[in-house]
């Protein structure tokens, strides 16, 4: 499994944009990818919750407070 991390301490500089942009691109080449927020904005999660049944799967990676769950041993990318 390979992990990507977008992280900047500053707010509104793209990081859930582009952390999106980076799955969708992996799921769209038949890879198993995850997807995890640590912002309290939670962006990314809602844009997954809208995101149409019919495009590459992208699986949410549930993320919450310093405690956290790896992604399953069967994920190629978490991101």
């Amino acid at each position: 499994m390979r992990r990507i991390m977008v992280a900047n301490p500053k707010g509104g500089c793209g990081k859930s944009t582009l952390a999106i942009h980076i799955a969708s691109w992996f799921a769209q080449h038949d890879t198993i990818v995850y997807l995890g927020d640590l912002d309290r904005q939670q962006s990314s999660r809602y844009w997954l919750d809208g995101r149409p049944a019919h495009l590459a799967s992208i699986r949410h990676w549930e993320m919450s407070g310093d405690e956290f769950d790896m992604p399953p041993r069967s994920c190629d990318f978490a991101v």
